[in-house]
């Protein structure tokens, strides 16, 4: 003999084929949210003036530096032509001039109080005498000196390395 027709495990089958959609549903726009984030934040643009921030310097005075130091990275004409900065532009930039860190770009009467300059001629002078071509080609010369009211990061650290190297020669 049939037996009888069951309803109740076919409500059971229903509420569990419903309860598996709803989950797949939630997965696939858990999903989708999170590829979407990742890939604004990769594709996402910075400004020009957010470097003016991070290294404390007005657009002039960047400029020079992008002028004078990341001619690997960026030329002056298309940073002039710029407003927004892919992340891989930012970087490079940030690798050319180096890590912002507070207090590590300084001014020339900063260098000459860490130093021990009284004059800002002698420490012209010794910088400019021991300026060497780093291995991107960029050379701290006399014209480039005289031009920059703040340093870098990057040509900070090489002043100061060259003045450690000065005072082990002595």
């Amino acid at each position: 003999m049939k037996e009888p027709f069951n309803t109740e495990n076919i409500e059971s089958k229903e509420s569990d084929n419903v309860d598996n959609t709803s989950i797949m549903v939630i997965i696939f726009i858990f999903l989708v949210a999170i590829f979407w984030g990742v890939i604004r934040f990769l594709t996402q643009k910075k400004q020009k003036t957010d470097f003016y921030e991070i290294y404390d310097v007005t657009d002039k005075t960047f400029s020079k530096w992008v002028l004078h130091f990341c001619r690997e990275s960026i030329t002056l004409e298309y940073w002039k032509k710029k407003r927004l900065l892919t992340r891989d532009e930012f970087n490079a930039i940030t690798k050319s001039l180096g890590n912002p860190t507070p207090k590590k770009h300084y001014t020339k009467k900063d260098l000459q109080n860490e130093f021990g300059f009284k004059k800002y001629d002698q420490l012209r002078w010794e910088v400019v005498d021991f300026a060497e071509i780093d291995d991107k080609g960029n050379l701290l010369t006399e014209e480039i000196y005289k031009s920059l009211s703040k340093f870098p990061p990057i040509i900070k650290d090489r002043i100061a390395m060259m003045f450690d190297e000065l005072k082990s020669i002595d």
